[in-house]
């Protein structure tokens, strides 16, 4: 089947998505700023025009064809349906469009000078702040495995939600040429029309775990323990490291994951590592690296929602997340004892 052009663009620009991401953040706090400020309004007004129609366009397109379910504009902070991320564009259309009409009448702040300067602050400090996020981890960790969570916690379904997904079946029937839907409320009278297929219809959706998914393939072979059991239920201090791609993985960490493993284990602190590629493909990237340690799996999207690295270590116990470390920053054994030396002398 043949794709579009839009598919193939959107296609081409994959690589590139984390520098665009940055570069576009950037953009738009620093646009923001000088708007407030009125650092030349000509050139920010019709900056701020430009990337809000094409944002405007970006989010219609995404929701009219269901390609993306989450626009991603506020990241986990704030989820957004796609048609509400359109609308929302639209409202800042017509602001934007507002200043954009009455640019000429918008009056600087500051000298010009002074408003240099003050761009060229925002702008050097949102890009480090933007570049340091990406090659660590997020300053603010919105999602459900951020540190200090329980796990088990969140797994526990409340007692007032549901198990099970309220639906309804609709009935879809056709005459003269025409479908129409029907349930057992108005069920046709007259054997005229002709049935075509049964929907289901959610009415509504069963309680769902902010975890959920939260499942590993351990490697019988290697390990007599249930790595779910482990990070839920240990007592003691587990040591996690999550890769969700091995091959796409920073090469620089191994080494430094390996001799954490060793120190792991003359500490007694478990040590597990999951990645979401199959076990031939983990087996060979752990021969290659010269790994001591093997991988067991777990899904993707669940390994990414537990780590925004790659790989990342985690350190858990009894179900809670105790801390977080990117490939960058690799914590050594002692730093690991440390924690738990001060853990303990807390409780």
């Amino acid at each position: 089947m043949k794709q579009g052009f839009w598919y193939g663009f959107f296609r081409a620009l994959r690589p590139f998505a984390i520098y665009l991401s940055i570069f576009m953040c950037v953009l738009e706090v620093v646009l923001g700023f000088a708007i407030l400020i009125g650092w030349k309004p000509n050139l920010t007004s019709w900056l701020l025009l430009g990337i809000i129609i094409f944002f405007t366009f970006l989010t219609w397109y995404s929701a009219y064809f269901n390609k993306v379910t989450d626009c991603g504009c506020f990241g986990d902070f704030i989820k957004l349906e796609p048609w509400t991320s359109f609308w929302k564009d639209i409202f800042l259309l017509v602001f934007i469009g507002f200043l954009f009409f009455r640019r000429k009448k918008i009056i600087p702040l500051f000298s010009p000078l002074f408003g240099w300067n003050a761009v060229l602050i925002i702008l050097i400090s949102t890009s480090v702040f933007t570049i340091y996020a990406n090659m660590y981890l997020p300053a603010w960790d919105f999602l459900p495995f951020k540190m200090g969570n329980n796990i088990n916690s969140l797994l526990k379904r409340p007692a007032n939600e549901r198990v099970r997904d309220s639906v309804e079946s609709i009935m879809v029937y056709e005459k003269d040429g025409k479908q129409q839907e029907f349930t057992l409320k108005n069920f046709p009278k007259t054997d005229d029309w002709k049935f075509i297929e049964t929907r289901t219809k959610i009415l509504a959706p069963a309680w769902k775990s902010a975890v959920h998914g939260f499942e590993f393939s351990s490697r019988t072979e290697t390990n007599n323990e249930n790595i779910k059991d482990s990070l839920l239920f240990s007592k003691n201090y587990v040591v996690l490291i999550v890769s969700p791609d091995l091959e796409k993985s920073s090469d620089f960490s191994w080494n430094k994951i390996a001799k954490l493993y060793e120190g792991c284990r003359k500490q007694n602190i478990s040590f597990y590592a999951v990645s979401a590629n199959a076990f031939n493909v983990a087996d060979a990237f752990q021969k290659q690296k010269n790994l001591p340690f093997y991988f067991n799996t777990g899904d993707e999207t669940l390994l990414k929602t537990m780590m925004r690295s790659n790989p990342g270590v985690m350190l858990w116990k009894n179900g809670v997340i105790i801390n977080k470390w990117s490939c960058r920053s690799v914590p050594q054994i002692d730093k690991i004892v440390k924690i738990v030396a001060r853990k303990k002398n807390k409780n």
